[in-house]
């Protein structure tokens, strides 16, 4: 139903965006019909119209979406229609790890409707906007070697008319393990005490963090006292600053020794380390940067295998230096010998 002043409008059906005016599987009629409008908070009937599209042999039709435009000089309106009830398959929640890659496969089983790019956010923030594999009537997004970046909410959006305005929407949320990481670090001092605080992140649950002062763990009493809390931590996910619930540990030293603080901390996938380093010349606390240690192992030349490797090069670079000058010198007699003979024949 509908209302339009002037009178003279123009109506258009449609089943995804094909126009369904002429089609003889449908007929389209519009009526008079007195609606309903509401004028400064005042209920009002007047003329109208209505629009009806009747659909031939619906029977065993999948479910659709059909869109009725309704225009005229000063405007147009859409009003979608879906045929049957319907609801988008995908899963609530996923799960993956940093050494594997993931599918989200999102299925609308109805005619008209079209994918639109996906939106991936975390705590309120959106964070970037991704174009899946349409296949069929699935929207399947791929993420390659999932990593903490991309911890958050996935939203699978169908178009389903015409003017692009009307989305039918489900979201899948996506937790990603992975090493635990330190997210910032600090220092403050007390009178008699020294504070030494590490934020960090961690999926799964970590273990406690461990603390060490010169390689050893610390004995907790009244020198040393060791708290782990739950903490608002900020992250970044593809260039997007994020507010996580992550975790603070802080060791409080009594009288701080001269000497190196290491905190650990370790999951299942990885661990991590933070080192303080208590200078005495300074009389003052600084930190060195961050030292991250995961299952992956590198290999790398040692410093004598690197000087074995300098001196094989040089020593050969030498020899090939005096064949080259040798055979230089050759090549010189044997071009200046036909003249000496020549020069004697005379």
């Amino acid at each position: 139903m509908f209302y339009s002043i002037p009178y003279k409008f123009d109506i258009q059906w449609f089943l995804g965006n094909t126009n369904l005016n002429g089609d003889p599987k449908y007929t389209i009629t519009v009526k008079k019909l007195t609606v309903g409008l509401k004028q400064y908070n005042v209920d009002v009937t007047t003329d109208g119209f209505i629009s009806n599209l009747t659909i031939h042999n619906f029977k065993g039709l999948a479910s659709a979406v059909y869109n009725c435009k309704m225009s005229n000089a000063y405007g147009v309106v859409v009003e979608e229609v879906v045929s049957r009830q319907v609801n988008i398959d995908l899963q609530r929640l996923t799960y993956c790890n940093t050494s594997r890659s993931i599918n989200f496969k999102c299925t609308l089983q109805l005619v008209g409707a079209t994918p639109v790019p996906w939106i991936h956010s975390n705590a309120g923030e959106t964070i970037r906007s991704l174009e899946g594999r349409h296949i069929n009537n699935s929207n399947i997004l791929t993420i390659p070697f999932c990593n903490s970046q991309d911890t958050g909410d996935y939203t699978c959006r169908w178009k389903t008319n015409i003017s692009g305005q009307a989305l039918l929407e489900k979201t899948t949320t996506l937790s990603v393990s992975g090493s635990p990481f330190i997210t910032s670090h600090s220092q403050s001092v007390d009178k008699f005490d020294t504070v030494l605080s590490v934020s960090f992140f961690s999926q799964p649950f970590p273990s406690d963090p461990q603390w060490q002062y010169d390689n050893e763990p610390v004995a907790l009493g009244s020198k040393y006292l060791q708290t782990t809390t739950y903490s608002i931590v900020q992250i970044k996910q593809h260039r997007v600053i994020v507010n996580e619930e992550g975790f603070m540990s802080n060791l409080t030293v009594h009288n701080a020794d001269f000497g190196l603080y290491k905190c650990i901390i370790q999951n299942e996938f990885g661990q991590v380390h933070q080192l303080f380093t208590f200078e005495q010349e300074q009389n003052e606390l600084s930190t060195s940067k961050q030292e991250a240690t995961t299952d992956t192992t590198t290999s790398q030349n040692s410093p004598g295998e690197s000087i074995q490797l300098t001196v094989i090069i040089a020593i050969s670079s030498a020899v090939f230096g005096i064949v080259i000058f040798g055979v230089c010198i050759i090549f010189f007699i044997k071009r200046i010998s036909p003249k000496k003979s020549g020069n004697s024949l005379k």
